[in-house]
């Protein structure tokens, strides 16, 4: 009997020890991570990402390969410049960054961090160009602040590009603008994100259409449209 006790309790500490090194983060919407996943979500999206994730969007990342393949990514400054040190991270007011992960397709996020927070709030838009290739499933954007996070479904949708308008917060301390979608494997994907730098309406905003000749490569807007956002360049990753 003696024994046996010996062998359950040593058999619970084992099990314990491996629940423990499975199970590294829980959110207040019950998803559970292992540290590989934490780790990775916060390479393809930010650090703290995971605070809001809900279980439909981890699912759909895990189902789509985000924690078995290796991320590709490209990240630039609101002057278009590759992101090479923390110098010229931190002292532009933005910056943009596109990452994917491919097997059969491939999965793609686009993550906008401010880092000085803008002063006009008004319609920003994030814009994507699709150059032979196409979108699979289109998931919202995703708007995050210290107050929590909103969603919002695309305003723009043509064969070859996709683009959201949405109102920035006001009275936040952070601001995080991301959007995923699950895209064939093959061509290029183009990225832009337009910040309005005066006051536009939410129907002037969505008043251009798609072209990689545009503004960052995605936006080619109407005549006047142009001049109320600030034309920061985009990113674009070849699939293949």
């Amino acid at each position: 009997m003696k024994k046996i006790c010996i062998i359950i309790i040593l058999a619970s500490l084992f099990i314990g020890n491996v629940n423990a090194q499975e199970f590294y983060y829980e959110n207040n919407n019950g998803v559970i991570l292992t540290k590989q996943e934490y780790d990775k979500i916060s390479e393809f999206f930010w650090e703290g990402y995971q605070n809001n994730l809900t279980n439909e969007e981890f699912t759909f990342l895990k189902k789509n390969g985000l924690f078995e393949n290796e991320i590709r990514n490209v990240e630039l400054n609101d002057n278009g410049f590759n992101l090479l040190s923390e110098d010229i991270h931190t002292t532009t007011n933005k910056s943009l960054k596109m990452n994917a992960v491919c097997s059969t397709n491939c999965l793609v996020s686009i993550s906008l961090n401010w880092i000085n927070l803008p002063k006009v709030r008004s319609y920003d838009i994030l814009g994507i160009y699709l150059d032979n290739t196409s979108a699979i499933s289109i998931q919202n954007v995703i708007v995050e602040t210290n107050k929590g996070k909103s969603n919002y479904s695309y305003t723009n949708r043509e064969t070859n590009g996709i683009g959201t308008s949405f109102e920035l917060p006001k009275d936040v301390e952070y601001l995080r603008i991301s959007q995923t979608l699950l895209v064939k494997k093959k061509g290029t994907i183009y990225s832009s994100y337009q910040h309005a730098t005066r006051s536009i309406s939410y129907a002037n905003s969505k008043k251009y259409s798609f072209s990689k000749y545009g503004v960052g490569g995605v936006f080619s807007f109407n005549a006047g449209i142009q001049d109320y956002y600030d034309c920061m360049k985009g990113v674009s990753l070849n699939l293949v």
